[in-house]
């Protein structure tokens, strides 16, 4: 999102009803299923940054791809995210990984 759109977003909240605010501010403290578990794949990178392609721990944040930090390695030049080498590497349907895990286990 755009600052300028952002501002104008924060000018819009303002207008919003008594309801409508209780409804956003419980929408942004309750993160989904999806959320926590993109949240916690990310968690292991910045513990331990290491290149899934070169294990080398000089890495930099490198955008955004489908709501998941996309990652640069220094060493091998290489983008990955958090999923890549993993099972949950080219799934689709991120409102389904939860269920996809629990299936794995």
């Amino acid at each position: 999102m755009t600052p300028s759109k952002f501002n104008q977003l924060l000018k819009e909240l303002k207008h919003l009803t008594d309801e409508q605010e209780q409804k956003l501010i419980a929408h942004v403290q309750t993160p989904d299923a999806e959320h926590k578990i993109i949240a916690a794949l990310e968690k292991r990178l910045i513990d331990s940054p290491e290149c899934p392609h070169c294990a080398s721990g000089v890495i930099n944040r490198h955008g955004k791809k489908g709501g998941m930090q996309r990652y640069r390695c220094k060493n091998c030049l290489k983008t990955f995210t958090a999923t890549t080498n993993t099972p949950f590497a080219r799934l689709r349907h991120k409102e389904k990984w939860l269920d996809y895990g629990r299936n794995v286990i």
